[in-house]
Parts: C-alpha cells; sequence; structure tokens
C-alpha cells in the first residue's frame, strides 16, 4: 500500500485506534530508519500525536 488516505480519512482511522496503538504507532515513527522508509505515514500520524 503506497498511496496516503485523504487527511480526513486518516485522522478518522488514528481516533479509531486505541491510546496504546496510537502511542506504538508514534514511537515506531520516532526510529530513524521506520520513519525515513514511510516518510508520509510518519509525518501524519505525528500531526496527529495529539488528538484524542
Amino acid at each position: 500500500m503506497k498511496t496516503m488516505q485523504s487527511d480526513d480519512a486518516f485522522k478518522k482511522a488514528w481516533l479509531a485506534l486505541t491510546d496504546d496503538d496510537r502511542a506504538s504507532i508514534t514511537k515506531d515513527c520516532g526510529d530513524t530508519v521506520i520513519a525515513k522508509s514511510h516518510d508520509n505515514y510518519c509525518a501524519k500520524t505525528k500531526q496527529l500525536g495529539g488528538a484524542n
């Protein structure tokens, strides 16, 4: 899957995750290797990191 969903769809999916899942994803995106290979995804997770 290489195509990002719209911002609205991404936010809806993000908010549907549990707090633990969001924390895990945010932590994973803090890893430079993961963040580099999933740059668009991690950028959006960082934007929504505080959206609960």
